[in-house]
């Protein structure tokens, strides 16, 4: 997710991610516990002294078929170290994909030092993916209600991107994937994905000029209620 152009589907999404995550990658400090760390894409934003990656060797998530790239392999509901041994910790895009995400930040709690920073990111609005475990949106203030309740002080939730990064990246994403992939019949499936080679470079330059033209009405506009995402910072008390 780290790199990504105008030429990217995805740019819409990924460019005001890489933006929030810069601004609060300050509080990753000390020793950072990436839970759910998958290939840990979101590394190179963050500079801790110490950087363990957690996550499930059985799990990916449904996106692909790659092993995590985890320093410890568990649970994230059941993490495997002692009570404030972490400065800091995140979890990157795994509360969607969890049929309970409470347990998660409790256990994020009690791992941290007392003043210790968490760093959740979250969908509010995205289409269904790593299917069948995908089971979560979050408002802001659903987002909130979340963390509070598990006891941490919430410091900021940052919408990443406003209306024209949401429209535009829906768009993005139906018309360069979903339209030509995600069908049930088989040679459906092979002619569509053969006329989508066929078609790929008048859908990358129509995918450029949605970049473009979202991210300028993002730059001109902002609406609080659009957002396809979520970066919150929170503390333990």
């Amino acid at each position: 997710m780290p790199h990504t152009t105008l030429f990217d589907p995805h740019f819409l999404g990924r460019w005001p991610f890489n933006r929030e995550l810069r601004a609060v990658a300050g509080v990753a400090r000390g020793r950072l516990l990436d839970i759910g760390c998958g290939q840990k894409p979101f590394r190179a934003f963050l500079s801790p002294d110490r950087y363990v990656g957690l996550d499930r060797p059985d799990f990916h998530g449904g996106m692909n078929d790659e092993v995590a790239a985890a320093d410890v392999f568990g649970d994230g509901t059941a993490l495997p170290f002692r009570d404030g041994c972490m400065d800091s910790v995140a979890a990157f895009q795994i509360l969607e994909h969890t049929p309970e995400p409470r347990p998660i930040l409790k256990e994020a709690h009690r791992v941290l030092k007392p003043g210790g920073a968490l760093i959740v990111t979250a969908p509010q609005s995205y289409p269904m993916h790593g299917v069948p475990y995908d089971f979560y949106r979050y408002t802001a203030y659903g987002l909130r209600h979340l963390l509070e309740t598990t006891g941490f002080e919430v410091e900021s939730i940052r919408p990443n991107g406003s209306f024209g990064a949401y429209v535009g990246l829906m768009i993005n994403i139906y018309l360069f994937q979903h339209f030509f992939e995600f069908r049930e019949r088989y040679w459906v499936k092979a002619v569509l994905g053969t006329l989508k080679v066929v078609l790929t470079p008048v859908l990358l330059l129509v995918v450029f000029v949605v970049n473009l033209v979202g991210l300028l009405l993002d730059r001109l506009f902002t609406d609080p209620y659009f957002t396809s995402n979520y970066t919150a910072v929170a503390r333990k008390a």
